[in-house]
């Protein structure tokens, strides 16, 4: 056991892992109790003497020994293995049961220290030496429990606000993803509406088309005129819908994609530990950023732009029209 102290105090000073240094702890107070009881002036030999007749104290010293034994073995397995094993949990058990079996030996030995004192005045002072070390272990371990108490609670209230913490952030991304199904099929919605509305003035357009080619039949300048007047305007705003029902149609695909990300993220990451956390991280930037990732139309023109071009097309074709027909009319 004082080889048990030694090591600790060598190698186990201020570990990194709490866990650790509280199970050494508890090691450190029952090596101290053991030391004292073994190598010093404050338990007498007679006391000594009546304590390994006593058959309580003898079988708690007895299992004390065999639990630092173990105690150490997993230590030195913590010490190979590293503390991210399931080795500290054992330690911490180990712990337990040495703290279990110091109060039972304390108690044994305050018993028989008391017995061996009852009707001998010489052996008060005996007493009181012996006492002394039984009240200064029991203080350390009643505030070593108060400290295990207030652990536990601690680590019992890190969990509930864990799961509470995941139950919040699982119910959150499920009303995201509904929230980004919604908007996606408003968007798919509206792409598809646009896109009819192109459809029925492409056909108008070429209805118009074919009503004015048998209407006038003639070919001059104003019959190319009226031609122009009525398809460049239907034909800019088609183009216009067209682009407007692509930007909306990238949308609802954007958002499609974020509440599927968003509704499996949890299950996804789950077994992932801190990549899964990071990967919860881009999703937020994703869903909650700056919207980089959005399919964006920033250099769309609109539909002003779009009839100015128009209108400047429409011109050239109306001079290569008015020099065909001044062509024709030339002899």
């Amino acid at each position: 056991m004082i080889n048990l102290g030694e090591r600790i105090r060598r190698d186990w000073n201020a570990p990194k892992n709490e866990r650790v240094q509280s199970a050494c702890g508890d090691a450190k107070l029952v090596v101290e109790f053991v030391a004292r009881y073994f190598h010093s002036a404050e338990v007498s030999a007679v006391m000594r003497t009546a304590l390994r007749q006593d058959n309580d104290f003898v079988e708690a010293f007895e299992m004390i020994h065999g639990t630092v034994d173990e105690f150490g073995g997993c230590l030195a397995a913590i010490g190979q293995a590293g503390h991210e094993t399931n080795l500290v949990e054992t330690l911490e058990k180990l712990a337990d049961d040495l703290r279990q079996w110091l109060e039972e030996a304390v108690s044994a030995f305050v018993a028989v220290v008391d017995s061996r004192a009852v009707g001998q005045q010489r052996l008060a002072t005996d007493r009181s030496n012996a006492l002394r070390v039984a009240t200064d272990v029991r203080s350390e371990l009643s505030a070593r429990r108060f400290v295990h108490q207030a652990e536990r609670a601690l680590g019992e209230t890190r969990r509930v606000r864990d799961q509470t913490m995941e139950l919040a952030g699982e119910f959150s991304a499920g009303k995201s993803s509904l929230h980004y199904d919604s908007y996606a099929r408003s968007e798919f919605k509206t792409a598809n509406r646009l896109r009819s509305a192109v459809v029925a003035l492409l056909l108008g357009t070429a209805l118009a088309v074919v009503a004015l080619n048998i209407w006038l039949e003639e070919l001059s300048l104003g019959a190319e005129l009226l031609r122009l007047s009525v398809t460049i305007p239907i034909a800019v705003l088609a183009g216009y819908l067209v682009r407007e029902s692509s930007k909306h149609r990238a949308t609802a695909i954007w958002a499609r994609e974020l509440a599927i990300a968003m509704h499996t993220i949890t299950t996804y990451i789950q077994p992932l530990d801190e990549a899964g956390v990071e990967l919860r991280r881009v999703l937020g930037l994703r869903a909650f950023g700056s919207g980089a990732d959005r399919v964006a139309a920033s250099g769309d023109l609109g539909l002003y732009d779009d009839l100015a071009d128009a209108v400047s097309k429409a011109e050239g074709i109306l001079h290569r029209v008015n020099e065909l027909l001044e062509r024709r009319s030339k002899p």
